[in-house]
């Protein structure tokens, strides 16, 4: 036996006792960080592929209409495409840059259309605004309005 299994361990070969407890030997977690680390390797590698493409499709939209569609066009992909969401008796119909619905109990309500950029002051982030929406039934005649 080594000196330092000698010292690491009692004559039986058990790691040596303190107090009332035994120690143990540690356990290599080295595997599992290395498999974190390659798949979110491969996650950022897919995402910069998703991202190219779409990139690409806006391409021919950078600076339409003051940026409309993002500083590179990022977001025109968005304006082909319409987005549904339900919440209890309410359903949500969006389609960046064209309108956005809102239906219930038989009744339908134009909630924005369009499309303009602001930008968050508190965070930074980019909002798509689609105002115009109806005013009826809203409080003192507010027309309504999406932000996404």
């Amino acid at each position: 036996m080594s000196l330092v299994a000698s010292i690491l361990s009692d004559s039986k070969g058990a790691p040596p006792a303190m107090g009332n407890a035994r120690s143990v030997p540690c356990v290599d977690v080295c595997k599992d960080i290395y498999l974190d680390l390659e798949k979110k390797k491969m996650i950022i590698r897919d995402g910069s592929k998703v991202k190219e493409e779409y990139l690409e499709a806006g391409r021919p939209y950078i600076g339409y209409k003051n940026g409309l569609y993002g500083k590179q066009g990022e977001f025109y992909l968005l304006s082909q495409e319409c987005f549904y969401f339900k919440k209890e008796r309410i359903r949500y119909t969006v389609c960046p840059y064209k309108e956005s619905m809102q239906e219930s109990e038989g009744n339908s309500f134009l909630i924005g259309e369009g499309g303009s950029w602001i930008t968050d002051p508190q965070t930074g982030d980019d909002i798509l605004v689609m105002n115009g929406g109806e005013r009826s039934r809203c409080p003192q005649g507010k027309k309504r309005r999406t932000m996404v």
